[in-house]
């Protein structure tokens, strides 16, 4: 394998993020980001999909729900974080989030436990529930996407 890897420009982000991928064996190649090294999957590029949701929530009504972090699946390493929160009535809904290296930058814990309230929409092209913002039993609230479902990173 043959990696292209560009640093990223957050200050407290120490990692390198994949610019593209080349099979060396059989010449395959991936292109993961643009020459101004902006994720190929970003709301400022033509094609959209789960990653970065882009267009997919056009026109979708936003809702807010409260309720306890049952789990995240955020760390290290993981691309496109989820959580799933149990709400009052029992029933677990899973999200949707944002790339972890947003999460890390805002600085908020998603622990099994706490209460937190998450605004969200539909995907009209994917049946999931995309965040577009957390707030935290603190009252800090982690902006991800704005109404239409354009991501806040690039």
């Amino acid at each position: 394998m043959y990696i292209v890897a560009a640093p990223s420009n957050l200050a407290r982000d120490p990692y390198l993020y994949a610019v593209e991928i080349t099979n060396t064996a059989t010449k395959q190649r991936v292109v993961l980001r643009d020459a101004g090294s902006l994720p190929l999957w970003s709301a400022r590029q033509a094609p959209s999909g789960p990653e970065g949701e882009g267009d997919c929530l056009p026109g979708a009504p936003t809702a807010l729900v409260s309720g306890i972090v049952e789990q995240s699946n955020s760390g290290i390493g993981i691309q496109m974080p989820t959580l799933a929160l149990k709400v009052a009535d029992g029933t677990l809904l899973t999200f949707r989030l944002g790339p972890e290296r947003v999460l890390l930058a805002s600085d908020l814990e998603l622990k099994p436990g706490e209460p937190v309230t998450v605004k969200y929409a539909a995907s009209a092209a994917y049946e999931v529930l995309v965040a577009l913002a957390i707030t935290n039993a603190a009252g800090t609230t982690v902006t991800l996407r704005d109404e239409s479902g354009r991501p806040g990173w690039h």
